[in-house]
């Protein structure tokens, strides 16, 4: 589980704060062809299993595939979309089942084909194969809007997949971007079999996307996913009508976390009443903060474009 290797490719560590210039390509080729992990995987014929999140913070998409592209034995992928280092309990129970396939003799996995795009006149699809034991229910197709990077925060939309016999179909969004993709089959476990990363490269064009993604939380998750807060965004919406960021501040001493990237901390904020927020750092900080817990009182509207990407706590 996590684990890869080609962390000459960008990793947490080195790159966390943008590319590390110290660690130059020199650097990256002689820690590739010495210590890294992935050295040995085009000699082994052992059975290996990727299970991760497609937007984990320590390992990133580009060297969880060339990992796996790599490995010379049986092998499997399982993504989970727009999650971390964490797993659900379906995929944390697939782990187990991996194991007992080839410890104990257990029904063996289901296989996928490689992603490959379709074009029937302006309609583009993604169709991939899957082929084993264990029935599937129903797949999906996992994309995420633009060119390599960001991989630890960048989005992933779900797109539902058509199964016809062993093939799954879905369609390709229009407008002219790149973008990457994975499909997955399901099983009735919930266990997800997922192909490689594929880069799609459509050009850049004038043409609107199928997504607002300015709309309320960037229409990328649910905004009632948080009951604790839900009561404040329900008045709030009744008050501003459909889409559009709240402009409304929420009650007194209400307080929610935003990420920032000093020191790799959350801010605590806190309502002091409308129009200012006060900003409040959980733990001490360093640089334009000090170097000991710091209280910013900035005006509500400042901040109100940061709610979108705040994660409610």
């Amino acid at each position: 589980m996590f684990g890869c290797g080609r962390l000459d490719l960008g990793n947490v560590w080195w790159d966390g704060r943008g590319w590390d210039g110290a660690r130059d390509k020199a650097y990256r080729e002689r820690w590739r062809t010495t210590l890294d992990p992935a050295r040995g995987l085009g000699d082994t014929k052992t059975p290996i299993a990727w299970f991760t999140g497609t937007c984990d913070q320590f390992y990133w998409l580009p060297s969880v595939m060339a990992s796996y592209d790599r490995a010379a034995g049986l092998k499997h992928l399982s993504l989970l979309p727009n999650h971390k280092h964490a797993l659900t309990p379906e995929i944390d129970e697939q782990v187990f089942a991996w194991l007992d396939v080839h410890l104990k003799g257990a029904t063996p996995f289901v296989e996928v084909s490689e992603i490959r795009e379709v074009q029937t006149g302006n309609t583009s699809r993604a169709t991939w194969q899957f082929k084993g034991p264990r029935p599937i229910v129903r797949a999906e197709l996992l994309l995420s809007h633009g060119e390599a990077g960001n991989w630890s925060a960048r989005y992933w939309r779900t797109i539902p997949a058509a199964i016809d016999a062993d093939t799954c179909v879905a369609t390709l969004p229009r407008g002219g971007f790149p973008y990457f993709v994975t499909g997955t089959a399901i099983d009735k476990d919930g266990f997800r079999y997922s192909t490689p990363a594929k880069r799609i490269a459509h050009p850049f064009t004038d043409d609107a996307p199928d997504y607002d993604g300015c709309s309320n939380w960037g229409g990328f998750e649910d905004e009632g996913a948080d009951r604790r807060h839900q009561p404040r965004r329900d008045a709030a919406a009744r008050r501003r009508g459909a889409g559009g960021c709240s402009s409304i501040p929420p009650p007194v001493n209400d307080a929610t976390y935003l990420p920032t990237s000093l020191n790799r901390m959350f801010l605590k904020v806190t309502s002091i009443g409308p129009p200012e927020w006060s900003w409040k750092a959980m733990t001490p900080v360093s640089g334009a903060l000090g170097n000991s817990p710091s209280t910013v009182v900035l005006p509500f509207s400042l901040i109100v474009m940061c709610l979108p990407t705040a994660r409610m706590l």
